[in-house]
């Protein structure tokens, strides 16, 4: 994929982030890129600051003890790949990686998702990350381990034709390509339709349509729907093997249902999805779905006019 030239990967030294950071090791490996590695650990409490140094290295140490392992893991010479480490001790970690993201240009930024208690969704914060990070976001679900060999789909919404739109769709698709090349191979396109006047049309006196008729204007716009998703993916230019999974209700229900039934390991999205009757942006789809998924996502957002890549 073009345009992966940089790679950040962002944690704070305290969490158990190995599946990201072996993802981003990975990745650098595949394309033969550097990759950054930004720590911003906790600061020390007042009154302790004479140990600064001492703590910092032993940061330092133990992230060094980490890439080792995630190497071997991958069964590869960690000196294979150029790890630039920086370190920070700040207390808003996540408006550190954004600023660190943007001063830098990186094409990438990953990071192992937070813990929840529920084995589903990713919490706010890393949900705000998606939207203000300056390039695209890998979050590592933390209950996915990494896989050399992982399934790939992409949430696709073939009727956001406005230009910033359509262009996030088709970078949504390239991305998500490349992604499958690297694993399972098979790519997943799941794109939601939906006809919400049909219960109105039923289920109302003044209605003169007939059962049959209603069930034309149904059909109509579920092809009208599949038609504009096939002239997108052929517009993306994207080939091997792919498998549309054409779903039948609002994103925020069929999307994290899809992902569970096909075992998705990782879901390419963009940050802002439509819905309702018109099409207009109502809510913030993409967060109602991001709480309820079971895999790990990168997530693309619209504003970003250079094509990101990401692996």
């Amino acid at each position: 994929m073009p345009h992966l030239e940089s790679l950040l990967f962002v944690t704070t030294g305290v969490v158990d982030d190995a599946d990201a950071l072996t993802e981003a090791m990975a990745i650098a490996v595949r394309r033969n890129v550097e990759l950054t590695a930004l720590i911003v650990c906790p600061p020390l409490p007042e009154g302790v600051s004479a140990y600064q140094e001492a703590y910092e290295n032993g940061v330092r140490q133990q992230f060094t003890k980490r890439l080792e392992s995630c190497a071997e893991k991958l069964k590869f010479d960690p000196s294979r790949i150029k790890v630039v480490v920086q370190l920070g001790a700040e207390t808003a970690a996540s408006e550190r990686y954004v600023a660190y993201a943007r001063e830098n240009a990186f094409d990438l930024l990953i990071k192992q998702a937070e813990p929840r208690e529920s084995r589903l969704g990713f919490n706010a914060r890393d949900r705000a990350l998606t939207k203000t990070s300056p390039c695209p976001v890998w979050l590592q679900h933390p209950n996915k381990t990494f896989k050399k060999q992982a399934r790939i789909a992409v949430a696709i919404d073939p009727e956001a034709i406005d230009g910033p739109s359509k262009a996030l769709s088709l970078r949504l698709l390239r991305a998500a390509r490349v992604i499958a090349d690297h694993h399972e191979r098979k790519l997943y396109i799941l794109s939601c339709w939906n006809y919400p006047f049909e219960g109105y049309l039923r289920h109302n006196a003044w209605s003169q349509l007939s059962g049959t008729e209603i069930e034309r204007i149904v059909e109509s716009s579920r092809t009208k729907h599949l038609n504009a998703l096939h002239h997108l993916i052929d517009e993306s230019g994207i080939d091997g093997t792919l498998s549309i999974e054409h779903l039948r209700g609002l994103p925020e229900d069929e999307l994290p249902e899809a992902v569970s039934r096909l075992g998705v390991d990782i879901l390419v999205m963009g940050t802002a999805a439509r819905t309702g009757v018109t099409g207009w942006l109502l809510g913030n789809t993409s967060d109602d779905v991001m709480q309820r998924l079971d895999c790990s996502v990168v997530v693309l957002a619209p504003r970003q006019e250079p094509e990101c890549t990401t692996t």
